[in-house]
C-alpha cells in the first residue's frame, strides 16, 4: 500500500518537474521570451519536501540548476543575481516545509505517546478510586453488620436489667455442679437433667477453673470474692461466650462446702470496641478517598489543560482533534466520578451554576443509551427555564435513571423524556410533593419497562435495596440512593411511580432559578482590557505551568506564586511599581502553608479592592460552593478547561 502511494507521489511530482522543464524550454528557448515562471517550480518543490523531506531537496537543487542553466543558454542577458535569489529561495522553501513537517510528524508521535501514557495514569488512578469505593462498601456492610449484633446485644442487656438476672451457678469443693439458673441454662445449652453430670471444668477453660478451685479457697482474699476479667464461657455446642465472673465460697457452719459464681455476659463490649474500630476504618478510607480525589483532580488539571491548549493549536478538521476529544471526554467523565463521591460520602454541598438542564438531557440520555434498541423521545418546553444546578450531579442523576430504564428494557422500547416549567402554589392539589411553593422544573422520564412492585416503591431508596440481579451494569455506586441525595442537596424532589408491567416514570422537581432584585449582570459584550495582570498561586507545579500557558494564550500578563509568601510578594511589588494585578487566582489547600482564604485576607491589608478567584480540587469544598462569603469573587474546580478559565476571568474582570 505504502509502495503504490510513494510510486503515485513520484509520478506526480516527476510530471510538475517535466512540465516545469518543458514550458521553461518553450518561453526561453523557443520563443525566446525573458519570463520566469517560478511558481511553477514551487510546485514540486514544496511536494516532494512534504512527502519526502531530507529526500525531497533533490528537487529543489534540480529545479536550482534548470534555472541557471536556462539563465546560462538563454538569457545571458539577464541579471544572474535574480537567478541566484530565485535559487535560494527554492532551497529556502523547501528547508521550511522539512522543518515544518518534521515538526508535525514529531508532533503527532509525542500526542500519541501522551495519549497512551495519559489512559495509563486515567486508568490506573480510576482503578484507586473503584478500589477505594468498593472498600468503603464492603466496610459499610460490616459496620451494619456489627451495628445489627450491637442492637441484640442491647436488647439482651436490657432484658437482663429488667429482671435482675445474671447466670448463677453452685458447685460443691470439688467443682462438680449442684445448681444453674434458667439463664445459665439458657446460655450454656444444656438440660437441666443434665447438670448433675456436669462440673465447672465443663463451663470454664482449665486456667479459669484452676484460680476457683484452687487450695487456697478458704483465704480471707477468696472469701471476699475473685473476680475474673476476660473469662470465657463455654457452651454445649463448644462455642464461648465471654463473660466476667464473680466467684466468693459457700460457707455453712463455718465449714466451706461450695462455691457460688455469678457470670455475667459480656459480648456487647467486644461488640462496641469491634465498632469503634470500624468507625476508625471508615473516618481513615474517607480520609484516604479525599486524598486520592485531590490529588487525581490535580493531575486531571494537568491533562484537560494541556489538552485545551492543544486544542488550540490544532483545527477542527485535524486528525488529532477527535483524540483530542475524546481524552478531555475522559478527563470529564473521571472528574464527575471524583465529584460524585466526595459529594456523598462527605456530605459537600453542590457546586452550582446557573444553566439549562436540555443539554445534560440530551448528551446524558444519549450516552447511556448508545447501542441499545431502546428509542429516546425528548421534549422540552420552548419556554424552559434556567436550573441553579451542579452539572456533574445532575448528569449523574440522569444517567443513572436513564441506565435504569435501559435495564428494565432489554428487549428495546421507547423512552420518552419531558421537561417543562412547573408553578407550585400555596393551594396546589398536589399535596405529596415536600416543596415551598414556587416556580420548578420538572423533569419527567417514563420507560415501558417491567416495573417496580407497589410493596418495593418505598425502599426503593434505600442504600442496599435493589430489585435487579447481580449483573454487568449492578455496583456502579448507590443507585438511587445517590440520585435521592443529589436531588435534595439541591432542594428538589424526586417522585417514582410504577406498575408491574407497566413501565416506570420518574419527575424531577428542581427549583427554577430566579434572578435577585437589584443585581445588575455583566454586559455580554464587555471585554477585559488588553494584557490584563494575573496572579496565580498554587504548589503544584504542573499546575502553574499550564494554567500559566493557558493564561497567556488568553493575553494575560501571568506571574506565578508557590505560597502565600511569594504571592504577597509578588503583589506589593506590583502595587508599588504602579502595574497591579487584575485578578488573582488562589488555591485554597496550600500544604504546610497558608492556603487561599488567609492569602486574600493579607492581600487586602495591601489592596482592599483585590478581585480574588479561588481554585480548588476538591470539588465540594464549602468556600467553591459560598466564595462569595469568604470574599472571593469567582471560583475555579479543578479540573477546568480553557473555556471555564476565559469565562470565570471575564464575569470577574467585567463585573
Amino acid at each position: 500500500m505504502k509502495s503504490t502511494e510513494n510510486n503515485i507521489r513520484l509520478s506526480i511530482v516527476t510530471c510538475l518537474i517535466v512540465g516545469a522543464i518543458g514550458l521553461t524550454f518553450y518561453f526561453h528557448g523557443l520563443i525566446e521570451s525573458d519570463a520566469v515562471f517560478t511558481h511553477l517550480f514551487y510546485i514540486p518543490i514544496i511536494l516532494s519536501t512534504l512527502w519526502w523531506k531530507v529526500r525531497g531537496l533533490i528537487t529543489p537543487i534540480l529545479m536550482a540548476t534548470i534555472l541557471i542553466l536556462s539563465h546560462w543558454f538563454f538569457r545571458p542577458m539577464d541579471p544572474f543575481t535574480h537567478d541566484l535569489l530565485r535559487s535560494a529561495m527554492f532551497m529556502l522553501v523547501a528547508v521550511i516545509v522539512i522543518r515544518l513537517s518534521v515538526r508535525i510528524s514529531r508532533t503527532e508521535t509525542e500526542l500519541r505517546n501522551h495519549r497512551d501514557h495519559l489512559e495509563e495514569l486515567v486508568s490506573e488512578r480510576t482503578f484507586q478510586l473503584t478500589s477505594a469505593n468498593e472498600l468503603l462498601m464492603n466496610e459499610i456492610d460490616a459496620r451494619k453488620s456489627v451495628a445489627e449484633n450491637l442492637r441484640e446485644s442491647e436488647e439482651i442487656y436490657r432484658l437482663l436489667a429488667e429482671t435482675a438476672r445474671e447466670i448463677i451457678i453452685t458447685s460443691d469443693m470439688g467443682g462438680k455442679l449442684t445448681y444453674i439458673n434458667p439463664e445459665g441454662l439458657k446460655m450454656s445449652g444444656y438440660s437441666e437433667s443434665e447438670i448433675s453430670a456436669l462440673s465447672l471444668s465443663d463451663i470454664l477453660t482449665s486456667d479459669q477453673f484452676d484460680a476457683i478451685v484452687s487450695p487456697d479457697s478458704g483465704s480471707d482474699d477468696q472469701k471476699k470474692g475473685l473476680i475474673l476479667h476476660g473469662a470465657q464461657f463455654l457452651t454445649k455446642t463448644g462455642s464461648v461466650v465471654p463473660v466476667e465472673v464473680s466467684s466468693a465460697t459457700l460457707i455453712k457452719e463455718n465449714q466451706l462446702y461450695g462455691f457460688l459464681l455469678t457470670a455475667r455476659d459480656v459480648t456487647w463490649r467486644k461488640e462496641i470496641e469491634e465498632d469503634h474500630k470500624q468507625i476508625e476504618k471508615l473516618e481513615a478510607i474517607g480520609v484516604l478517598a479525599g486524598g486520592i480525589a485531590h490529588d487525581f483532580n490535580n493531575i486531571l488539571m494537568a491533562i484537560v489543560g494541556n489538552v485545551s491548549m492543544v486544542k488550540q493549536y490544532a483545527g477542527k478538521w485535524d486528525s488529532i482533534f477527535p483524540l483530542l476529544a475524546a481524552i478531555e471526554e475522559a478527563c470529564r467523565r473521571a472528574s464527575d466520578l471524583t465529584h460524585q463521591f466526595l459529594t456523598f460520602s462527605s456530605g459537600g454541598k453542590p457546586l452550582k451554576e446557573k444553566g439549562s438542564i436540555t443539554g445534560i438531557l440530551r448528551g446524558s440520555s444519549a450516552e447511556v443509551l448508545k447501542d441499545s434498541a431502546i428509542s429516546c423521545l425528548i421534549h422540552i418546553a420552548d419556554d424552559l427555564s434556567d436550573v441553579e444546578i451542579d452539572p456533574q450531579l445532575i448528569r449523574h442523576v440522569i444517567s443513572n435513571i436513564v441506565a435504569n430504564a435501559r435495564e428494565a428494557m432489554p428487549s428495546g422500547g421507547v423512552l420518552s423524556i419531558y421537561a417543562d416549567n412547573f408553578l407550585l402554589r400555596q393551594d396546589s392539589p398536589i399535596a405529596d410533593l415536600p416543596l415551598l411553593p414556587g416556580h420548578y422544573v420538572r423533569v419527567t422520564l417514563r420507560d415501558e419497562g417491567v416495573g417496580i412492585a407497589e410493596t418495593q416503591l418505598s425502599r426503593i431508596f434505600d442504600p442496599y435495596f435493589s430489585t435487579k440481579e447481580i449483573g454487568t451494569r449492578k455496583g456502579k455506586g448507590l443507585g438511587l440512593t445517590m440520585v435521592h441525595s443529589i436531588i435534595q442537596k439541591h432542594h428538589g424532589h424526586i417522585q417514582i411511580q410504577s406498575l408491574p408491567g407497566k413501565g416506570t416514570t420518574v419527575m424531577l422537581y428542581l427549583p427554577a432559578f430566579q434572578e435577585e432584585p437589584g443585581v445588575v449582570l455583566p454586559s455580554e459584550n464587555r471585554e477585559p482590557s488588553e494584557k490584563n495582570r494575573v496572579l496565580l498561586m498554587d504548589d503544584e507545579d504542573m499546575i502553574r505551568e499550564i494554567t500559566g500557558e493557558m493564561l497567556r494564550h488568553l493575553g494575560y500578563d501571568v506571574e506565578c506564586a508557590e505560597n502565600s509568601d511569594q504571592a504577597l510578594a509578588l503583589y506589593q511589588r506590583g502595587m508599588e511599581s504602579k502595574m497591579p494585578y487584575d485578578a488573582a487566582i488562589l488555591d485554597i489547600h496550600i500544604p504546610d502553608g497558608v492556603g487561599g482564604i488567609e492569602t486574600l485576607q493579607r492581600l487586602r491589608v495591601i489592596d482592599p479592592g483585590v478581585k480574588a478567584i479561588v481554585s480548588s480540587g476538591y470539588s465540594v469544598d464549602s468556600v467553591l460552593t459560598d466564595f462569595r462569603k469568604y470574599g472571593f469573587a469567582g471560583c475555579l474546580a479543578k479540573p477546568y478547561r480553557l473555556e471555564e478559565l476565559e469565562k470565570t476571568l471575564h464575569d470577574v474582570l467585567t463585573r
